[in-house]
């Protein structure tokens, strides 16, 4: 079996044997922008990711409920954004593309929070919820995917999923502070600054795509030398 696996990672990537992380290679991997770029992307998914996690009981109590409903409310936007989560992993691994299904997740994103700060009455807040939930939840994992699918080397992908989890707990960091009592009921202020992580995560994933289209099809009009210095290896897009 770990032949098997061996060989498929060799078929895919060909890095299946492992390299040590020296200082030297962390200190060149630092230099590598596109690492630092998937640190943010990942940050902008947990930042609303963790704000709704941690305050979304209280939101929906502002609309009004006690505090047993506004329990009990916030399952079904959970429920539903593990399901979307799901759904997109399939088709983003069925299509092998992982930049339109992140940029649309951030898109529901852009639609949910202001929808959640802005509109009148309850049941278009809650709807908000289930958009703005599902988006950041199925970003989570698509970032990383990403990150992986398009780092060679097993040390360089250890030290790129190190730095994403840092970004990651910056997040967190992030959404513990921005849901203020002095903004309830609405949170406008909260809403906004996850609504803008999520347009500022569309923009890296737009520049993201376009550089790796670029220098695809570089590679393949022989234009440019190699990727990531293995033969045959084409960017994720």
């Amino acid at each position: 079996e770990t032949g098997f696996v061996k060989n498929r990672i060799d078929e895919d990537r060909g890095d299946a044997q492992f390299d040590t992380l020296t200082v030297e290679k962390a200190l060149k991997y630092t230099c590598d922008l596109k690492l630092w770029a998937f640190g943010l992307l990942f940050m902008c998914c947990t930042f609303p990711a963790y704000s709704i996690s941690f305050f979304l009981p209280t939101i929906i109590g502002g609309m009004g409920y006690s505090v047993r409903d506004s329990q009990l409310l916030c399952s079904p936007p959970f429920v539903f954004g593990a399901v979307y989560a799901l759904v997109v992993a399939y088709f983003s691994d069925k299509t092998v593309k992982r930049g339109p299904y992140l940029a649309f997740n951030a898109l529901l994103g852009v639609i949910g929070f202001p929808m959640l700060a802005y509109c009148e009455g309850n049941a278009p807040r809650y709807i908000g919820t289930f958009l703005a939930l599902a988006g950041s939840s199925a970003n989570m994992p698509g970032v990383l995917a990403w990150q992986a699918n398009n780092v060679i080397g097993q040390s360089k992908r250890a030290y790129s999923s190190a730095l994403s989890i840092m970004w990651g707990g910056i997040g967190g960091i992030m959404a513990a502070l921005v849901f203020r009592q002095q903004d309830a009921p609405k949170y406008v202020p909260g809403l906004i600054a996850t609504l803008v992580s999520q347009i500022f995560m569309a923009v890296v994933i737009a520049i993201l795509s376009v550089h790796f289209w670029m220098r695809n099809k570089a590679v393949k009009n022989g234009t440019k030398g190699v990727i990531e210095g293995k033969e045959g290896f084409l960017y994720t897009l």
